[in-house]
């Protein structure tokens, strides 16, 4: 009789245990979001992770894993794990039909993508002589866009140049680009009045609008670090100063495209408005044109850039490496940041018609062979005048970063 019963208990038992093998799962439930769709880097992102057990099978202990890239930082979290990537590890035990929620705070020091993977829900069986696991894809993915910084001495320089193109141009005038009223002059044509402003005031007023010219602003940004010593704070700055004056450009109404010269696919941004065009250029101004993720994830930098498109690409590609003076050549020696200097020069002439061109690069040399190709290129136009440009150096002077900008006649 005894026997019987402990036959029908381990019976029993093996029941309960493939039951539940098959069953713990169906219930469980596990959902990890970011409460901002983008952040700027220095700012604070908020974390939720939700584990829920919807089936009537208790958990009594569930383990929840996924890793990040490095960059974030969870702010007062336990069970972090900071190597190549940053890994997360959470213990819940769940009765039947309870959630669980904990918010997190992250703090981003840097700017990039980095999504929610590998995110694993593991289980014990009751008498914790088992283990269970299932993975499953998050989709989740943290935006860092790169950091506000001061460029109100570009804007200045930009401004200035503006003026002067205006003095000494016609001005073509954007019908859908208003500017302002003011009183009609014998030289206004009278398609310019506006009747409901003249109503009001008594006598005649026209509108006036921005030039078609003074509205494009092309930046060629420089984002490769290719010195043995790196300096790849310098070359954040001038990522954050190109994100921060297209920014500014785009928000005053103007167009302002990007070109970036980098080995990494980049998308080429003509010069647009609106929101959706900053969209682009913030999304393609979080690659990791310096390498640091790739570096921190144990990735060789011998193994080639990345073949990953940036979002927002517009569908052309900048030339990779060893493309000629139309890119970065490989294995030209020390000299070879120039490059620069020529690549930003055809593209500018190539690409962008009548834009105002901001050159940013962290190399003197390369800004100083790219002034000396700007006023060769003026002085054999006629009237030796050309458009003027802004060349910008992120640079660090007495200990401190920043940038210093001069226009180029």
């Amino acid at each position: 009789m005894i026997g019987i019963v402990i036959i029908l208990a381990a019976a029993l038992l093996l029941l309960l245990r493939e039951a539940y093998a098959r069953l713990w799962s169906r219930g469980v439930e596990v959902t990890v979001a970011v409460a901002e769709p983008y952040v700027y880097a220095g700012e604070k992102a908020h974390f939720t992770e939700i584990v829920a057990n919807r089936g009537k099978i208790p958990l009594p202990e569930i383990e929840v894993r996924f890793r990040m890239p490095q960059g974030p930082v969870f702010e007062n979290a336990e069970n972090v794990i900071i190597s190549d990537h940053l890994y997360k590890r959470d213990i819940f035990s769940l009765r039947p039909l309870e959630q669980i929620t904990r918010r997190y705070v992250l703090a981003c020091p840097r700017r990039g993508l980095y999504p929610v993977s590998d995110l694993t829900v593991k289980a014990k069986s009751f008498f914790h002589h088992r283990d269970y696991d299932v993975s499953q894809n998050t989709g989740t993915r943290l935006t860092v866009y790169a950091a506000w910084t001061n460029v109100a001495g570009i804007l200045a320089h930009c401004d200035v140049i503006l003026g002067e193109l205006e003095s000494r141009r016609k001005t073509i005038e954007d019908p859908f680009a208003w500017a302002s009223i003011r009183a009609y002059t014998p030289q206004d044509p009278m398609r310019s009045v506006n009747w409901k402003a003249s109503a009001r005031t008594g006598e005649l007023m026209v509108n006036t609008y921005a030039s078609v010219q003074a509205m494009q602003f092309c930046i060629f940004l420089d984002a490769r670090d290719e010195r043995i010593v790196k300096q790849e704070d310098l070359v954040e700055l001038g990522i954050s100063a190109a994100a921060s004056l297209s920014r500014q450009l785009i928000r005053r109404g103007q167009e302002a495209g990007l070109y970036i010269y980098t080995e990494l696919p980049a998308g080429q941004l003509p010069p647009a408005r609106g929101q959706a065009q900053l969209t682009k250029i913030e999304q393609a101004l979080t690659a990791d044109y310096t390498g640091v993720l790739r570096r921190k994830a144990g990735q060789a930098a011998e193994g080639g850039p990345s073949k990953t498109g940036l979002s927002g690409d517009s569908g052309q590609r900048m030339p990779a490496s060893g493309a000629g003076v139309d890119g970065p050549e490989a294995g030209t020696g020390p000299g070879r940041m120039q490059d620069y200097a020529e690549w930003a020069y055809r593209t500018s002439r190539a690409e962008t018609g009548e834009c105002i061109c901001v050159y940013i690069s962290k190399e003197e040399e390369a800004l100083q062979k790219l002034e000396k190709l700007l006023r060769t290129a003026g002085n054999t136009q006629a009237g030796g005048q050309s458009a003027p440009a802004v060349l910008v150096r992120p640079a660090t002077e007495n200990g401190e970063e920043k940038l210093i900008s001069r226009i180029v006649y």
